[in-house]
């Protein structure tokens, strides 16, 4: 599969063994959701690690990266998707009730950052659905971002498109990941200099 990234990416079309692409400080990661959105006869949810912030300000200076996983359950209806997940997911890593119906982004605040999961159960979730998974890990800068595509009913995962859905949900903060990255540039330069 094609990208505008090339190698910037990675991906199995292989429905197992991909709980490699959780890799790193995910499973002790706390996770929160930021957001659902329709998208290519599915919802979309977005779930940010909570040293997101965090992170964006130790980028310049720091390797650290933030975690972003877009999980998309290719249900058309968010009481569909919900209710799928409800069934099948690890009961920690299930979205709030407003979830149920309401689609779009949510606030600092409204996200209840304080009421984080695990990255292990969205591992978990992985390992239990994985023939009805398919996982794409992207690494920028400052960020990771996992997509996950759920088919509950079987159906084929699909990818296509994803591409111009991170940059429609993520996009500024991939803007501010590429400045970031200069910056670490300008640091690293600066520190590494001569004296």
């Amino acid at each position: 599969m094609g990208s505008l990234w090339g190698g910037a990416h990675t991906f199995t079309e292989s429905p197992y063994d991909q709980l490699w692409l959780l890799d790193g400080g995910f499973k002790r990661d706390s996770f929160v959701y930021y957001g659902s959105w329709e998208e290519d006869n599915s919802i979309v949810y977005r779930i940010t690690t909570n040293t997101a912030t965090v992170s964006k300000f130790l980028a310049p200076f720091t390797p650290i990266k933030a975690n972003y996983v877009l999980l998309k359950v290719q249900l058309s209806a968010p009481d569909a998707a919900y209710n799928a997940l409800k069934a099948n997911a690890p009961q920690g890593m299930l979205p709030p009730d407003d979830f149920k119906s309401a689609l779009g982004d949510k606030n600092f605040m409204t996200a209840e950052p304080w009421a984080g999961f695990r990255g292990s159960e969205i591992r978990e979730f992985v390992r239990t659905n994985e023939s009805k998974i398919l996982i794409e890990k992207r690494e920028y800068n400052t960020m990771r971002v996992y997509t996950i595509v759920w088919a509950p009913n079987g159906d084929r995962c699909r990818l296509e498109g994803m591409d111009r859905f991170i940059w429609k949900v993520i996009g500024g903060e991939l803007n501010v990941d590429n400045w970031t990255n200069f910056m670490r540039l300008a640091v690293s330069v600066t520190v590494a200099g001569s004296n």
